[in-house]
């Protein structure tokens, strides 16, 4: 399998990295996802070998995505998928509904997602609390 990482720079930009190699750095996250994507699709269609996409984060790595193989077009779910920049309307208790769902996550901690991250962009909001438990046990101590 081929894995493409992410890893936010000291800057607090993001870098993708690949074999060792940086292929792209100085990114804001949701860019970074977005190209990582891109390199991994073109990657599993040119060479048909697996991919993935992984996020480092207080050194665990958390996975993106993974892509053996494209599935057929029957297998291929109906809903639609979210896009960079959606966003999540909190005066809206569908769209609270349909985010805590995809999230796996309460109402609460959709709201106190947005509230810590000072955003509604649902990429945003969906990593922190993708990661919030590894952050909740981060131990500074550790990291010195």
């Amino acid at each position: 399998m081929i894995a493409y990482t992410l890893k936010q720079d000291d800057d607090g930009q993001w870098s993708i990295r690949c074999q060792g190699r940086i292929l792209a750095s100085g990114l804001p996250l949701d860019s970074a996802i977005e190209q990582a994507h891109a390199l991994a699709h073109t990657e599993r269609v040119d060479s048909g070998r697996p991919t993935c996409v992984d996020l480092t984060s207080a050194g665990t790595d958390i996975p993106v995505a993974e892509k053996v193989k494209p599935a057929p077009a029957a297998a291929r779910p109906t809903h639609r998928r979210s896009r960079m920049g959606e966003t999540i309307n909190l005066r809206s208790s569908l769209s609270r509904a349909h985010w805590c769902g995809n999230f796996s996550c309460t109402e609460q901690e959709l709201i106190d997602a947005v509230r810590a991250t000072r955003s509604t962009e649902v990429g945003e909001v969906g990593l922190y609390l993708a990661t919030r438990y590894a952050l909740e046990s981060f131990d500074v101590s550790d990291a010195a």
